[in-house]
């Protein structure tokens, strides 16, 4: 019976107690990078694709959740840059890209690329800041104007209640302090309703005298909230309901307006929470 021929071990290396020559074993080194290298960055695409996803479809809204998407963007192309060939096309389609990407960039539209030098070399007023701005709203300069009205009724401590999360920043300006524990006070109304009592029991213990609405942010179509009665523009848009009794803030009489923002003086009893006003 023929025995089976066993497999030759590589030779030492001149004989001598070097080691063995290992020249003529396979290499796989190379396979296994590769395939590291695909881990990696299928992992990274992974990662990538579903912090999109939940940032367009959960947190569009806010610019800020945007960030994260572009650097990991940034992190996946340079990956993939990292281990791609430098065909002329390729290399045409990344510079190409480029220029698309920056020529699109809000960072360098006309409209902003007018107000740089005002950036650098002025203080940043309510007027620039609603040049740079993605959303009408809020709208700084009739934001400043509210303010400089509370100013000048010497609000002071938790005098005053920001209605709508919009302009939060506020309290800051003025160097003021919520009222209560409980800051959005529109949001927490129209998504946790079962908690109205609460919030109700917290305006009515908290004192302020004042408190901020925006029409806008709470329902009324632009077009009636900015709307100016015969009353002038200090007197609340003609849409504005005047029957909504016992009606937190809207029953409370508005003493002040700025574009779509009105004060309320807070007079007797806060009354029930309503978040939505509709133009009547």
């Amino acid at each position: 019976m023929k025995r089976p021929q066993r497999r030759a071990l590589p030779q030492r290396s001149g004989g001598s107690s070097a080691g063995w020559d290992c020249s003529s074993w396979p290499d796989r080194s190379g396979d296994d990078a590769s395939r590291s290298h695909s881990l990696y960055a299928g992992l990274l695409s992974v990662f990538y694709l579903g912090w999109v996803a939940q940032a367009y479809f959960l947190q569009h809204l806010f610019d800020y959740v945007h960030a994260p998407a572009i650097l990991l963007s940034l992190l996946l192309l340079t990956a993939a840059l990292a281990g791609a060939d430098r065909s002329f096309w390729r290399t045409g389609g990344i510079v190409a890209f480029a220029l698309l990407a920056v020529a699109a960039s809000p960072v360098f539209s006309a409209r902003r690329l007018e107000v740089w030098r005002d950036c650098l070399s002025g203080p940043v007023s309510p007027r620039l800041q609603d040049r740079l701005t993605h959303f009408s709203n809020p709208d700084r300069e009739d934001l400043q104007r509210v303010a400089d009205f509370l100013r000048r009724e010497g609000a002071a401590g938790r005098d005053v209640c920001l209605f709508n999360s919009d302009f939060v920043s506020l309290y800051q300006t003025l160097n003021l302090r919520p009222p209560t524990k409980f800051i959005y006070f529109y949001e927490l109304a129209t998504f946790f309703p079962e908690r109205s009592a609460e919030l109700e029991r917290a305006l009515s213990e908290s004192g302020h005298r004042y408190v901020v609405t925006d029409l806008v942010s709470c329902g009324m179509p632009q077009a009636y909230a900015e709307a100016i009665g015969p009353d002038g523009p200090l007197a609340p848009p003609p849409a504005y309901p005047t029957d909504r009794q016992d009606a937190y803030p809207w029953s409370h009489p508005v003493v002040y307006r700025s574009g779509t923002y009105l004060v309320h003086r807070v007079d007797g009893p806060v009354g029930r929470l309503v978040a939505h006003t509709r133009p009547r």
